[in-house]
């Protein structure tokens, strides 16, 4: 009967320092730019996208914890944006599938070559 009027353990988020968590944010939104900006398959792209949404999730999930008061407002928040990161990345494999089918690669060089010269209509 003790443990139910026990205060709550610290989450994991609040037992970490608070610059510690924001340098990984910090290299997360690096890595995820920079895989967005050198690669040419749009697979790499889309994971360079959902390395940045990832980093903005633990931006919120820290100032929450850290820095606002202790509710579940920045939990809220990124489960929603979960919700929605995970319905945009279903939508972007779906265009890169159709992508796929119509020009039989998804390198982008490839496709844009392919739709400029040889296929103006798609332009």
């Amino acid at each position: 009967m003790d443990d139910c009027l026990a205060p709550p353990k610290p989450s994991l988020i609040a037992a970490m320092p608070t610059s510690l968590l924001l340098a990984l944010s910090m290299w997360l939104l690096l890595v995820g730019i920079l895989v967005f900006f050198t690669k040419a398959h749009l697979i790499f792209l889309l994971i360079g996208v959902e390395l940045m949404l990832s980093a903005v999730h633990l931006n919120l999930m820290v100032f929450n914890q850290h820095h606002i008061y202790r509710g579940l407002t920045g939990q809220v928040g990124v489960l929603l944006s979960l919700v929605v990161m995970a319905s945009e990345l279903a939508i972007a494999l779906a265009l890169v599938v159709r992508v796929y089918q119509h020009y039989r690669t998804i390198d982008i060089h490839k496709i844009r070559k392919v739709a400029l010269y040889e296929d103006p209509e798609y332009v």
